[in-house]
C-alpha cells in the first residue's frame, strides 16, 4: 500500500480518562468519549538535542523527547470533559460548576486524520489540559461562531517498560479490527516481536544489458512481521552489483547470483540469477 504524500482534515477527536494502573504497571483508561467539533491541533515537540563535540566533530548526539505541547480548538468544550478531565462539577440546580481547587485528570487524546491514500487515526497516551479560552462575541450582520481552545500537554507515559508518547495506525492487511474498533477502548502498544518466516524475491532469474538497471523486489513474510528489512549482496561484482534498495546493474558479460537476506532473520534468503548480455 502506497504512503500518503500529503495529509488533511482532523476529526473523530475522542478522550480517554487515565483511571490507574493494571497489574504490569500500564496505564488503565475509561472508554473513549467523543469531542465534537474539533478545528485544529497544533503539537510542538518539546525537549532539546545535546551535542558532545569531540575529534573536531560532531562525536554524539542525544535528543530529549518530552513529548509536546500545544492548543486544541473546538466549537465548543463538551460539559463531560469539563466534568471528566478538568473537575467541573454539577450542581442540584443543575449548573455546571467551574471550581478553583479541582483536581484535573490526565487523559489519552484519540482522531483521525485523512490523506490522499489512506486515513491515519492517532492516540497521544498522556494528555493534560488548562483552562479553556475563547472569546464571547454579539451578534453581527454576519454570524462568526466562537471557538475554544484549550492548551495540551502530551508527555511520555511508561507503557510495557517503555516511554510512549503516541502512536499512529493506518489500516493493512492484518490490523481491520483494530483500526474499526479503534474508539471503542484504548489501543496500548504491543511491543511483542513478530519473527520474520520467509523471504522471496519477485524474479528467481533475469536478463539485463552492460549498463542496464533493474528492480528486485523483496518480500518478507508475514505482512506484520517486526523487521520487514533485506539486505542485499551480488556474488560476483565484476559481473553484476546491487545496492540497498535491491537494484541491480550490468557491469560487464556473464553471471552473477544476487542474494536477499532478510535482516531479521539470516537464515531466510531469496535468491535471483542474473545473466548479463552485451549491449
Amino acid at each position: 500500500m502506497d504512503d500518503n504524500k500529503v495529509t488533511f482534515g482532523l476529526k473523530n477527536i475522542h478522550y480517554a480518562v487515565i483511571t490507574g494502573k493494571d497489574g504490569q504497571g500500564n496505564p488503565t483508561y475509561g472508554t473513549p468519549k467523543p469531542y465534537p467539533g474539533a478545528v485544529s491541533l497544533s503539537p510542538d515537540a518539546e525537549g532539546d538535542q545535546n551535542v558532545f563535540y569531540a575529534d573536531d566533530i560532531a562525536y554524539y548526539v542525544v535528543d530529549s523527547n518530552n513529548g509536546y505541547s500545544g492548543d486544541f480548538e473546538a466549537a465548543d468544550v463538551p460539559d463531560d470533559f469539563k466534568v471528566d478531565v478538568l473537575g467541573y462539577i454539577r450542581d442540584s440546580n443543575g449548573m455546571l460548576v467551574e471550581v478553583a481547587d479541582a483536581q484535573k485528570k490526565s487523559f489519552a487524546l484519540m482522531g483521525e486524520i485523512s490523506g490522499d491514500t489512506k486515513q491515519r487515526k492517532f492516540i497521544y497516551y498522556n494528555v493534560n489540559s488548562g483552562r479553556p479560552t475563547g472569546d464571547l462575541n454579539t451578534k453581527n450582520d454576519s454570524t462568526e461562531p466562537d471557538t475554544k481552545t484549550v492548551a495540551l500537554t502530551m508527555t511520555p507515559i511508561e507503557i510495557s517498560g517503555k516511554q510512549v508518547v503516541k502512536g499512529k495506525i493506518e489500516l493493512n492487511d492484518s490490523n481491520q479490527d483494530k483500526f474499526d474498533n479503534f474508539y471503542s477502548e484504548v489501543l496500548l502498544p504491543d511491543f511483542t516481536t513478530v519473527p520474520v518466516t520467509g523471504i522471496s524475491l519477485n524474479k528467481n532469474a533475469t536478463s539485463i544489458a552492460v549498463g542496464a538497471d533493474e528492480i528486485l523486489v523483496a518480500t518478507i513474510t508475514p505482512e506484520n512481521t517486526t523487521d520487514k528489512q533485506a539486505t542485499w549482496l551480488s556474488s560476483n561484482t565484476t559481473k553484476v552489483t546491487v545496492d540497498s534498495a535491491g537494484k541491480i546493474t550490468g557491469i560487464a558479460e556473464g553471471t552473477a547470483t544476487v542474494v536477499a537476506t532478510a535482516h531479521g532473520d539470516t537464515s531466510k534468503i531469496a535468491t535471483c540469477t542474473v545473466t548479463v548480455t552485451a549491449p
